[in-house]
């Protein structure tokens, strides 16, 4: 796995705009395009041993990978923890499962419009002052009620 440092990006430690640069490297990593490295990395700390040689630090940027996946995670002091999961999708990757071919084909004939969307959408919601808010409260669970 590949380690990378949103936060080092000049955020701080607000968890709400962490979090968007942490997806917002994860969906450039996904695109091919290279993603922020861990631009404060030093040295690896001896205590983590045999887990820290699962992973690859350094402090430049990576490569993107848009066969890849990303996981992003964002904690706070004292707060909530949160993370997502992405993976690459395109026809090779699906091509990997066994759905009804007659979805998937209606699906992919589909996709460059659905992206086109989806793209408008987000650069409308990432262009609005209180979006982050906005879409927590639209999209919130409303309970049993």
């Amino acid at each position: 796995m590949i380690v990378g440092a949103p936060k080092a990006v000049g955020d701080g430690h607000t968890m709400g705009e962490t979090g968007l640069k942490a997806v917002s490297q994860a969906l450039q990593y996904l695109l091919g395009q290279p993603a922020v490295g861990v631009p404060t990395l030093r040295h690896l700390d001896p205590e983590l041993g045999a887990v820290g040689e699962a992973f690859v630090l350094r402090p430049g940027t990576v490569a993107g990978n848009p066969d890849g996946g990303a996981v992003c995670a964002t904690q706070g002091f004292g707060g909530y923890n949160g993370a997502i999961a992405l993976r690459a999708a395109h026809a090779d990757a699906f091509a990997r499962y066994v759905p009804d071919g007659k979805v998937l084909a209606a699906y992919l004939e589909r996709w460059p419009e659905v992206r086109r969307e989806r793209e408008r959408r987000e650069r409308y919601w990432r262009s609005r002052r209180r979006a982050a808010i906005e879409l927590a409260e639209r999209n919130c669970w409303k309970g049993s009620d």
